[in-house]
Formats: C-alpha cells, structure tokens, sequence
C-alpha cells in the first residue's frame, strides 16, 4: 500500500509514515523524513553540518505546505465584573434547584471517595475555627447543662 506525503508529495510505501491511530489509516500523513525536518530542533551547542547544494536537476520542485501556521493562543486574563459573578450564582442555584436529586447523589458518590473525605475533613477544621461555630458550641454546650441540672434535680 502507498500513501502520498502533504509536506513533500512523495508517493511512498505505508511503511515510511509514522504510526497514528487517530488517522483514518494508522499512519501520519508526513513521511517520517518531514516529520524528522520538522520536528528536530538542534540544540544550541550542536551545530548544524552544512549540506552541499544540489545541482539543479535534484532539486525537488518546491511544495507549498497545505494549511497556514496557526498563531499561537493567547491567554487573556481579566477579572469577572460583580455583575457576572452574580449571574454566574443565580445560573449555579437555578441549575441545583432543577437537578437537585442529580447533585445530591454526586455530592454523595463524591464524598466517599478518598479525595472527597480529605477535603470533608479540612472543610470540617476550618468550619469548626469560625465564630459562628464556637457561639452554637457555646449555646449547645449551655442547654445540655442546663438539661443535666434538671435531670439531676428529679433525681433527688
């Protein structure tokens, strides 16, 4: 079987592609020749052997690549105005109000595994530092001598 190569329009056997099993025939569409030209990038302390200039006769006639050089992403980074957090927290809560059994049973599954028992715990430590638990605590530990004063009481 033969394939023919974008970069260089060589017509050659399967076996001079590099394997891909994302394409549709197992192999990539660059002869392993082109993807070593392409991909080698020689290190700063090698250099480079210079080749003798082919005569005009073997010269391959030039081959324009077939898909333009894409321009490298470029990472925005911006801070999300009040407004669109607060959209974004409206969207969260309609979205558990309406599949609320679905993300019960994923908090769930979540919270046994190991992952998800870790985070439980460290949420739990920081939790219990809070004012807001140290006066339930308080309040708690209040009512329950009072309820034991009681009890004591009627025994008597």
């Amino acid at each position: 079987m033969k394939k023919v190569c974008i970069v260089c329009g060589q017509e050659l056997p399967i076996e001079q592609f590099p394997e891909n099993r994302r394409m549709p025939d197992g192999h990539l569409g660059w002869c392993f020749e082109c993807f070593a030209l392409r991909t080698w990038k020689p290190k700063q302390h090698q250099i480079e052997p210079v080749a003798e200039e082919p005569t005009p006769e073997e010269q391959p006639a030039p081959v324009e690549p077939s898909k333009p050089k894409r321009s490298p992403k470029v990472i925005r980074r911006y801070k999300r105005s009040e407004e669109s957090k607060e959209r974004n927290r409206i969207r969260a809560r309609q979205y558990y109000y309406e599949h609320r059994e679905r993300c019960i049973a994923n908090q769930r599954r979540y919270r046994q595994t190991e992952q998800g028992r870790k985070r439980k715990a460290e949420h739990m430590r920081a939790y219990r530092k809070t004012e807001k638990y140290q006066a339930w605590l308080k309040a708690r530990n209040a009512q329950r001598r009072e309820a034991y004063a009681q009890k004591r009481l009627e025994r008597q």
